[in-house]
């Protein structure tokens, strides 16, 4: 990944260096890049915005811009959730990732800081040719680490994140190995003689996954790279288009090698996949031959099923027809003794009448003669 001055960060292949992916989030020029975690880095700019970024393979995406300040931010250290930004080279300040909010401005001297490097949760910070070591917790500067010889200063300060050790240069080229551990009071551990003369280099830490090389610049085009491992230095001197080419031959070779090895591995699952087809069609045949049978008895037995419905439903059609038929033949019977004793209540009915007639005229008959008595005898 590489920070362009007009705002741009481009990605490119580390084999081809062709160009895969560009985009531009910032107005002004790209000062510094660090990464951060779960595979995100940032991005500093002259126009004082943050800008964080997520990576996939070869590919850059864009999360959220953060604008901590106005100012130039000339270098930025992520560690955690924190963000440490040198803004206009001379003011140490602490922003929060997430929201990009100030957390605390660190008492700096006001002269320019040329390096920055976060190790072991502790901030070294290079002023003025003197290396400071800064609790990041509470801002305060614990240590101020000079060069022995006191008439040389430190020119630049490199991380070696696999011995928890930080790399100091000076002006004659020698190198200072200090720890990062405060029960050892960040004391020097080792130093190395002077690489060149001074003022024929330019010295650049690479920082490798068990090992720590230094790139040796000289002006012929010849590069040396010193390699550290397990607190020993030994010099390997090579050419950089050779490095190159050696390295570029072996991807291509194993790119190859790769394809291959695809290509003998496809063909397997094809045989493979060819013979599970083969006896997937053979069970699924006898899975369908199987429904098929299952779907016939299921049919038949509903058919016997039915023709037993039928006939059970034609016995009860006929239990009720002789149930209605009993009671209707029941009503009848009771409507005929009903009509039988209405008559006999009316001849007894009309035979009380008659009676009572000819009791009646009995009475009159009577109550005549008596009248006829007694008119005779009131006329004697």
């Amino acid at each position: 990944w590489i920070g362009s001055q007009d705002g741009a960060v481009r990605v490119f292949n580390k084999y081809s260096f062709l160009l895969v992916h560009e985009e531009t989030r910032q107005s002004k020029g790209i000062t510094c890049l660090t990464s951060g975690m779960r595979g995100a880095f940032y991005s500093a700019s002259h126009d004082g915005s943050v800008v964080e970024w997520a990576t996939e393979k070869d590919s850059v995406h864009y999360i959220t811009t953060l604008r901590p300040t106005t100012q130039a931010l000339t270098k930025i250290v992520s560690y955690g959730f924190r963000l440490f930004a040198v803004v206009a080279d001379r003011l140490l300040h602490e922003y929060d990732a997430e929201d990009g909010s100030l957390v605390r401005i660190f008492e700096t001297n006001g002269s320019k800081i040329t390096h920055m490097v976060c190790n072991n949760g502790f901030l070294f910070t290079l002023h003025g040719g003197k290396l400071l070591v800064w609790n990041i917790n509470d801002g305060t500067c614990i240590k101020e680490i000079y060069d022995s010889q006191f008439s040389t200063k430190f020119v630049s300060a490199f991380n070696d994140p696999i011995n928890e050790q930080i790399m100091v240069v000076n002006e004659v080229s020698e190198i200072f190995f200090y720890s990062c551990n405060p029960t050892d009071n960040f004391a020097l551990i080792t130093k190395t003689d002077a690489l060149v003369q001074k003022g024929e280099i330019s010295l650049q830490a690479v920082p490798f996954l068990h090992k720590l090389k230094v790139l040796v610049c000289y002006r012929d085009g010849k590069n040396h790279l010193y390699v550290r491992r397990k607190n020993i230095l030994s010099k390997e001197i090579s050419r950089a288009h050779k490095a190159f080419t050696e390295r570029y031959e072996a991807a291509v070779q194993g790119s190859e090698d790769a394809l291959r090895a695809q290509s003998g591995e496809y063909t397997k699952q094809e045989n493979i996949l060819r013979s599970l087809s083969t006896v997937c069609h053979t069970r699924m045949y006898a899975a369908l031959r199987q429904q098929v049978y299952s779907h016939l008895r299921e049919l038949s037995q509903i058919r016997r099923n039915e023709n037993r419905l039928n006939k059970r439903s034609q016995v009860l059609r006929s239990r009720n027809h002789r149930a209605l038929i009993r009671r209707y033949f029941f009503i009848l019977i009771r409507r005929n003794l009903d009509v039988r004793r209405a008559y006999v209540l009316k001849v007894k009915m009309v035979h009380l009448s008659r009676t009572t007639k000819l009791a009646q005229r009995l009475a009159n008959w009577k109550t005549l003669a008596q009248r006829a008595t007694n008119l005779e005898q009131s006329s004697e």
